[in-house]
Order: structure tokens, then sequence, then C-alpha cells
């Protein structure tokens, strides 16, 4: 058997203190996805050096406050150019002081090249109420959000379990053992 070709990338979780969170809109063929900033780690790069390079180019953001490692993801499915067949993306929570006006530093003619078509802050609340009309659904990174703000639920992020991906992810749990270990 083939041993799958995954791509290593960074996402940022910009949030502010009022709830609202940074996502990009990616328009591929068959589906429009909200995700978080930032992309494919370069080679020679660190996680850290990829994710400072997408958050100018994407967000025009220079010397972000990087926060901890919360949460990783792999998906499996192919990329349009042949080269991957999944990608595991690390996520790192970025200090957001406050909304801003993104300023990507490519234009917008490289990130539609990219499929990246739109950037916008969303409330929580927005997020969480926001249908399935052909988009991706967005509970995951809502519940992500919330159980790192919500009063109930606050607890420090460096407790977070990085070994967590959606493979094992259950909407609505939070685990922080990794599955089949003791």
């Amino acid at each position: 058997m083939t041993e799958l070709r995954i791509r290593q990338a960074v996402r940022a979780l910009l949030v502010t203190p009022d709830q609202h969170i940074l996502l990009v809109r990616f328009e591929f063929p068959d589906a429009t996805v909200w995700s978080l900033p930032g992309g494919g780690i370069d080679p020679g790069e660190t996680h850290l050096e990829a994710l400072h390079r997408e958050l100018i180019e994407e967000v025009g953001l220079h010397d972000p406050v990087v926060g901890a490692h919360v949460w990783n993801r792999e998906h499996i499915i192919p990329h349009e150019d042949g080269l991957w067949d999944g990608q595991q993306d690390r996520y790192y929570v970025v200090e957001a002081t406050e909304r801003f006006e993104p300023t990507p530093a490519l234009s917008w003619e490289q990130l539609r090249a990219e499929r990246l078509h739109e950037l916008r802050w969303w409330h929580l609340d927005d997020i969480e109420s926001a249908t399935t009309d052909g988009t991706v659904a967005l509970f995951q990174i809502e519940h992500e959000v919330r159980s790192m703000t919500h009063p109930m639920f606050r607890r420090p992020l460096v407790n977070r379990n990085p070994q967590q991906s959606a493979m094992h992810y259950r909407p609505g749990c939070d685990p922080f053992i990794v599955p089949g270990a003791r």
C-alpha cells in the first residue's frame, strides 16, 4: 500500500476579547470552505516561521504575538494539483486585541489563485447560527473558541490536547486523552 502524501500546514486562531474570529473563505469547484488564516509550510521553514509568513501574506499582520499550539487536524482529501493526498494543520492562538482591517501582502489576484476569496471577522454567535448552504459547517471552530472563552468552560490553553485531530473529534466533546492511550 502506498503511503499518503500529507502536506504540513499551520493555521492562526485570531480571536478578540469580544469574541470575534478572523476567517478566510476558500472557493473550490465543489464547495465553499471557511477556515482560519494560514497555509502550507515551505521547505526549510519551521511551523512558526510558516505561520508568520502566512499571516503577512494573507492578513498583513507583521510581528504577531503567537501563543499556544492548541489543536491538530488531519484531513484526507486529494489536492487539486495532485501533489498531496491530504493535509495536517497545526493551530496556534494569535493575539488579537481588537478587530482590524486585514491588508494582505499578496494581491487579490494572487490570493484568488490560491482559492482565497474573502477575509471576514465573524462573531461566535454568527458562526454558531451559520447554516450549511453548501459551506462546510463551522461548528468545530466555534466549539474550540467557546471552550477557550466561555466562563463555565475556561481552562488554560496549555492543558489542551494537541494530539486531538479531526479523525477522532466528536462534536460537543473535547477529549484530553488520545483515543487508545491509557
